[in-house]
């Protein structure tokens, strides 16, 4: 499935699914909150949500705009064959799966997700072929980034269940 995302298009709630899900980020900026960590996301943002990852989209600007997609866990196995693709197989990897992506790379990517999500009701077998292509390619550009976004930790209190919250910096490690 791919689908696009505009600010106020859902009443966000707290969510995990059997998927792998990827976002990329557009336009505008918002956050996720996934157990105790908040993530910032801004346009270029390419973020990668895990199954055993509940999660909630929140504090989405007036003109934020987000693509995602969500891959079955079979058509991952066929992809995430080399050692560098293999956090792709986790259920909650160790690790931060959220980086910033160059404007070329986040242009390409955005392209093959409008073609995508133009293709899910003509061409099932351009849909299919284009998915594989997609998590690949967004994977690619993920590694070849070290623009790692940073999370910061809420308060106990917060959890994945609620819309907002006040972040506190995360304690340096």
């Amino acid at each position: 499935m791919v689908v696009r995302h505009t600010a106020g298009a859902l009443h966000p709630r707290s969510h995990r699914h059997a998927e792998l899900e990827i976002n990329l980020v557009v336009r505008g900026t918002a956050s996720y909150l996934m157990n105790d960590r908040r993530y910032d996301l801004t346009a270029g943002t390419v973020t990668w949500l895990f199954p055993d990852q509940e999660h909630v989209l929140v504090d989405e600007s007036a003109d934020h705009a987000l693509w995602w997609a969500v891959f079955r866990p079979s058509a991952v196995a066929r992809i995430a064959t080399s050692p560098g693709a293999r956090p792709l197989l986790a259920r909650d990897p160790v690790g931060r799966y959220s980086r910033r992506v160059d404007p070329q790379r986040v242009q390409r990517l955005g392209s093959l997700f409008r073609e995508l999500s133009d293709a899910s009701t003509v061409d099932d077998v351009v849909f299919n072929a284009g998915l594989s292509y997609l998590l690949a390619s967004a994977w690619r550009a993920f590694l070849d980034s070290s623009d790692v976004v940073d999370d910061l930790e809420v308060h106990p209190a917060v959890n994945t269940r609620r819309a907002s919250c006040t972040p506190t910096p995360a304690p340096a490690t």
